[in-house]
């Protein structure tokens, strides 16, 4: 494509843009999540049942499977299996809160593992009873355990970000562009009944059709004394065919979530750093993938895409140098990510061990951000890191750092920690888009941060999908959240603050950092917003 044929395409993109109602398109990968509550109670003792055949759970929360062990449940009538948990005896614990891949099998596959009986019909079965049934059970214990009746919902990051702009942000159109599993002719996809209800409320649904099947995920939630959670997440083929047209996105902000396929996940990088788009990058461990990978779909994209060049003898060999090395010095990117997404960004160790846990540092955070500064070398933009239970730091595009953290409601118990961080970044993408509306950056990175852990709080206690405005504004107006200038990212002492984990810090240490409350006058700001009417306001004002 010559520049002045790319240029009168951009033209007419711009065009359609302006013609059409959509504000924001998200990429990502909607999966089915699976959920098992296996807390302790009459409530959820058939779940608690189904995985202790397989598992042991201990109070601690986390998981012991017995080696080479399967779950199972039915979409419709077709079985799904997960397995082989603890294959080969090689991993017999799963700590709790943290994620793993597993296989997943379905159709005839499935069938081998989990026989299958037709529903409606009879089959003659031996029983056993007595001493005959105990020596049957001792020697041949269950080797499947079949959940009978778990929560399904409409999961992945891309997808998860829509439920946000379903509840709260219902102004803005946001279309969804999503890779998915092939299909027949007039066939529809297994997850089409979960998304396109979602989708016919929020915006235009564009399907990559990519996949043998969809990726579902097996949630255990309810563990330990905090009722945490283990995600499984379903193993997705990475065999796929080159495509030779990808959907371009409609919106005037694009965010980029999980995706597991390198040539989309590139095309949408791509997009996002435009120079007539805001970009939002939640820079998951998935969409910064290090697999090398072919220089012809590298440069595929870049014949399409000619606003990102390589520079010298600059060379990118996977989507995560196709990010820091082109990408982020690029665009104007704005970037979300959780404390293991920037330590797998920039290789900065952010944390350090405590016996079996690994906590993150405050000292470590901030390297790593300042390592994010330089792939963007001479671009600031905004940089959000989550470190859940424990808030988040912003960075400003002044460089400057901000402390954000959580409102602990005493009078009730969370319901769970499902897609949080997912929420988080929904009220990221929100009101960055509602305030570079008018001008660039018009919303202060503090009423940002204080909005967004707002949502997520609700998310923690009022439970995902059941988000509202006037729930958020409850947790916005709360006094008890710490919002503090913690001063500039070059002056920051972070050596000092690499030995305690952000989980073991004192108020009094704290305070000890603090260059300003945002809610006292005199600091960078005398204005607390305290509801979301209050932030969003702010795009409109002269100030």
């Amino acid at each position: 494509m010559t520049n002045a044929s790319y240029d009168e395409s951009l033209r007419e993109t711009v065009r359609e843009t302006e013609r059409d109602p959509v504000n924001i398109t998200v990429y990502g990968n909607p999966v089915l999540d699976v959920i098992v509550d296996v807390r302790e109670g009459s409530g959820h003792i058939v779940e608690h049942d189904a995985i202790e055949q397989i598992a042991t759970i201990r109070p601690n929360g986390n998981l012991e499977f017995r080696p080479d062990t399967y779950v199972c449940f039915y979409l419709g009538t077709d079985p799904i299996v997960w397995g082989p948990f603890n294959p080969n005896g090689q991993q017999e614990v799963y700590a709790v809160g943290q994620k793993y891949p597993i296989p997943i099998h379905s159709g005839e596959e499935a069938a081998k593992i989990q026989e299958v009986y037709a529903v409606g019909e009879k089959y003659p079965i031996p029983i056993h009873s007595g001493e005959e049934a105990a020596k049957i059970v001792e020697s041949n214990q269950s080797t499947v355990a079949v959940l009978p009746g778990p929560n399904l919902r409409l999961g992945g990051g891309g997808a998860n970000v829509l439920f946000g702009f379903y509840d709260v942000f219902a102004q803005l159109r946001v279309e969804l562009i999503a890779t998915a599993e092939k299909l027949p002719p007039g066939k529809r996809g297994r997850l089409d009944p979960f998304v396109i209800p979602l989708t016919k409320k929020i915006g235009p649904y564009t399907k990559i059709q990519i996949y043998d099947q969809p990726g579902i995920n097996l949630g255990i939630e309810g563990l330990g004394p905090k009722r945490d959670r283990t995600i499984f997440t379903a193993e997705i083929s990475v065999q796929e065919e080159s495509l030779h047209v990808i959907p371009a996105p409609r919106g005037k902000a694009i965010m980029v979530n999980t995706l597991y396929s390198p040539q989309v996940a590139l095309d949408a990088l791509a997009h996002a750093c435009r120079p007539d788009r805001l970009g939002i990058l939640a820079l998951t461990k998935s969409l910064c993938s290090k697999k090398k990978l072919e220089f012809a779909m590298i440069d595929k994209v870049l014949k399409k895409h000619p606003h990102i060049k390589l520079h010298g003898d600059v060379s990118v060999k996977s989507v995560h140098d196709f990010v820091t090395k082109l990408v982020l010095p690029t665009g104007s990117c704005i970037l979300v990510m959780n404390e293991a997404e920037i330590e797998h960004l920039t290789g900065v160790r952010v944390g350090i061990q405590r016996r079996e846990t690994y906590l993150a540092t405050l000292g470590g955070i901030i390297e790593a951000l300042r390592e994010v500064r330089t792939f963007q070398q001479s671009v600031r933009e905004r940089v959000y890191v989550t470190l859940g239970a424990d808030g988040a730091i912003a960075l400003t595009g002044h460089d400057r750092l901000v402390y954000c953290g959580i409102v602990v409601d005493r009078s009730r118990m969370p319901t769970g920690k499902t897609a949080i961080g997912d929420t988080y970044a929904t009220f990221i993408l929100a009101l960055e888009t509602i305030g570079n509306y008018i001008r660039s950056h018009n919303l202060p990175a503090q009423d940002v941060s204080k909005a967004a852990a707002a949502g997520a709080d609700s998310g923690v206690y009022d439970g995902f999908g059941s988000l509202a405005v006037y729930k958020v504004n409850r947790f916005l107006g709360d006094n008890n959240r710490r919002l503090q200038d913690l001063g500039p990212l070059s002056s920051f002492p972070s050596d000092k603050w690499k030995e305690v984990g952000v989980s073991e810090m004192r108020d009094s240490d704290w305070d000890s950092l603090s260059r300003g409350s945002f809610m006292a006058p005199g600091t960078l700001t005398s204005f607390a917003p305290g509801t979301l009417q209050e932030v969003i306001g702010r795009a409109f004002l002269r100030l």
